[in-house]
């Protein structure tokens, strides 16, 4: 809430102003001398004054504006007619804006937009000291860190402060060269969609990471440029520092036609013995039985994996969005003890050019650099939207699978293929084939292998053991937070058509909400509570409850409080076709609200079909 104060000789204008801003939802204060109003301002942190003319406001203003560590916005007003004199004597000492008798009738609009722009100003001003208490804290330890970015090897030419929500919270004015001047409050995926920013920013959460490459269009009538982002999570180290921020550094490649240092680092500073450690306990967290559950969809898709981790042959990872076939391709990637690493490329970010060197590499030249597939020898090399890739470089993919080397772009002598190539698509062999989404020789090129990633309703089962996994990722920093019994009811009976993705927003989200430690059916977003409203209203949700709480590491039944319903399954029920038939039907009827034309179709049987069982069933 803001803080203003009101300097004004007259009791009845200092009231009706004060009864204003109070309709605005700030908390007014108002004196009737200026020395009054100096002193207030000297003991209370005030973000607006406003002062009237009567009481020297152009005084009253210079002296405010000259005390160190006070900064309020100050709206000198007057009530006579002939104002020019006074708004310049006012301007002259420093107000922030000047309003005569006629103008005061918009006073609420002024303040509003004055304290907006305060804001602004001050959230800049927390960024920039979180960036510089990071780039200490960096420098501490020994990593170069912000202060000198790795992926640079220079200032980077744009800067941005994303939140955990992947919302642009601050920004440089390289930023605003590159994506336009309104980007406070936009997603990332609105300025660089489909460029794979926002996994990077999810991914990012303790880490830093590196590498990612995309195109963006210019202004128009110049060409495309190239671009390489680094993410940074802020490490909070003050109370009042909010969670989840990460510093995006981006870097034009074109530009700055460094694009080796750029691209990756050569050179490594590890140890043998450290690398080895690191390649176990990444084994340890992504290897196969990081996908829990033991449905018999998550069995078969564990069992896919393994079958496949040996094996030398591309794979082709297909699945809905959200269900997190990346995390599906490392698995297959560290189910074997393997050294090299494990590396990603976004298909629908590059351009054609960009994606043939990318890919291949650039031999010649001063630009002469190492491409990912050399770069992923002795790994994996993950290339997502693979339907995504132009043909000349499907072409040229398929005659590195089929022949095992590869030629760099600007020389014609080959290389051998020492990485395995995973891909990644919404869709199946058959479905890419009936949209010729690839070329007959890429078809081939990849083989017949493949591993199907179920959806969360394909894996239903799962879905406490799957919440419980994403729960303990989210509350890492705060372990105290449990989910109340119904919250853990909805998320297990919810359909989830995001997937994964979806899940892990509503858990972030809701995490965010509680300001305690128990995360409430109030705490989650508006479709999943009214959603649970409606299932209480037909008596299927659990009733809130406040002496059971469920954490990251309890498992709990919603059917032990559930109220019963003369559909429900017990022992004492005769095995029976009809007695189960009559009690599903019961059920879709409450459920579609005695509606036969829904229920018929929520069952999948003809009108009629239904009247005869009806009659049949005495229902």
């Amino acid at each position: 809430m803001n803080n203003v104060l009101i300097v004004d000789s007259q009791v009845a204008r200092r009231s009706m102003l004060r009864g204003r801003m109070e309709d605005l939802g700030f908390r007014v204060a108002g004196v009737e001398e200026s020395d009054e109003g100096l002193r207030a301002v000297e003991e209370r942190d005030f973000d607006l004054v406003l002062v009237g003319d009567d009481v020297s406001g152009a005084q009253l203003c210079r002296e405010i504006k000259s005390k160190p560590g006070i900064a309020p916005h100050v709206i000198v007003y007057s009530q006579t007619e002939s104002v020019e004199e006074i708004a310049e004597r006012a301007y002259d000492a420093g107000c922030d804006r000047f309003l005569s008798s006629t103008e005061l009738a918009s006073l609420e609009r002024v303040a509003i937009v004055l304290l907006q722009n305060r804001q602004r100003v001050d959230a800049s001003r927390e960024h920039r000291r979180m960036l510089e208490c990071e780039r200490q804290r960096l420098v501490a330890v020994g990593s170069p860190g912000i202060a000198e970015p790795q992926c640079a090897g220079a200032r980077p030419d744009a800067i941005l402060i994303i939140d955990n929500a992947g919302i642009v919270r601050s920004s440089d004015p390289g930023a605003h060269r590159i994506f336009g001047k309104e980007l406070e409050g936009r997603p990332l995926d609105d300025l660089a969609p489909g460029r794979g920013l926002q996994a990077l920013i999810r991914d990012a959460r303790r880490a830093s990471i590196e590498g990612l490459r995309f195109d963006l269009p210019d202004k128009p009538g110049r060409p495309v440029r190239h671009y390489q982002a680094s993410i940074y999570p802020v490490h909070a180290t003050l109370p009042r520092e909010p969670r989840g921020n990460r510093v995006v550094l981006l870097v034009d490649i074109g530009r700055r036609m460094i694009a080796d240092d750029l691209l990756r680092t050569r050179a490594c500073s590890m140890t043998q013995r450290q690398v080895e450690s690191l390649v176990e306990t990444a084994s340890v967290a992504y290897g196969p039985h990081s996908i829990v559950g033991e449905s018999d969809a998550t069995r078969a898709l564990r069992h896919a994996v393994v079958a496949e981790a040996g094996r030398t042959e591309p794979v082709l990872i297909h699945g809905a969005r959200g269900t997190r076939r990346r995390e599906v391709a490392r698995a297959l990637h560290y189910a074997v003890e393997q050294a090299g690493p494990f590396l990603v490329l976004h298909c629908a970010a590059l351009s054609t050019e960009s994606l043939e060197s990318e890919l291949f590499g650039v031999a010649g030249g001063e630009s002469d650099r190492d491409g990912l597939v050399t770069l992923a020898a002795g790994g994996s090399l993950l290339c997502e939207e693979v339907e995504s890739l132009p043909l000349t470089v499907q072409e040229r993919l398929a005659r590195m699978l089929e022949e095992g080397s590869f030629t760099p772009v600007g020389t014609t002598t080959p290389r051998r293929l020492e990485a395995r190539i995973l891909v990644t698509s919404t869709r199946d062999f058959d479905g890419l084939r009936r949209r010729n989404a690839l070329i007959p020789s890429f078809f081939r090129a990849l083989g017949t292998s493949a591993i199907h990633v179920p959806t969360l309703v394909e894996r239903a089962a799962d879905l406490p053991s799957v919440i419980k996994q994403v729960l303990n990722r989210v509350t890492a920093d705060d372990a105290r937070k449990v989910l109340a019994p119904e919250v853990l009811w909805l998320l297990q009976h919810h359909d989830w058509p995001r997937n994964h993705d979806e899940l892990e927003e509503t858990l972030r989200d809701a995490f965010r909400r509680a300001p305690g430690e128990r995360i409430g059916i109030e705490h989650l977003d508006l479709g999943l509570r009214r959603a649970y409203a409606e299932l209480s209203a037909r008596g299927v949700a659990p009733e809130p409850r406040t002496d059971v709480v469920s954490s990251a590491g309890e498992t709990w039944y919603p059917e032990a409080t559930r109220s019963s319903h003369e559909w429900d399954v017990t022992d004492d029920d005769p095995i029976s076709f009809d007695a189960y038939e009559r009690k599903v039907i019961l059920r879709a009827l409450d459920a579609c609200g005695g509606d036969k034309l829904a229920v018929a179709r929520m069952l999948k049987i003809g009108k009629s079909t239904l009247y005869r069982k009806l009659h049949k069933l005495s229902i």
